[in-house]
C-alpha cells in the first residue's frame, strides 16, 4: 500500500467513514475499511489508471507517427 493511489483510496475511505458514508469494521487495532467498500474503491481506481493509460499510450503514437512523416 506504497503508491499514491493506495493513499488516495484510504483518504477516501476516511472522508466517507466521517461522514458515516461508509461502515467499518472494528478490530482490536481499530476499525477498518469493509471489504465491499475497498473492492469498490480499487475497481474505480484501476478505471481511472485504464483511461490515463489509453490516453497516453494515443499521445505517444500520435507524437510516433507525426515523427515518422516527418
Amino acid at each position: 500500500m506504497n503508491e499514491k493511489t493506495d493513499k488516495v483510496i484510504w483518504l477516501n475511505w476516511m472522508e466517507l467513514r466521517v461522514h458515516n458514508d461508509v461502515d467499518a469494521i472494528n478490530t482490536q487495532l481499530g476499525n477498518i475499511p469493509r471489504y465491499e467498500d475497498l473492492k469498490r474503491f480499487f475497481k474505480e481506481v484501476q478505471g481511472i489508471k485504464e483511461r490515463i493509460m489509453r490516453s497516453n499510450l494515443q499521445l505517444e503514437y500520435q507524437s510516433f507517427f507525426q515523427k515518422m512523416k516527418g
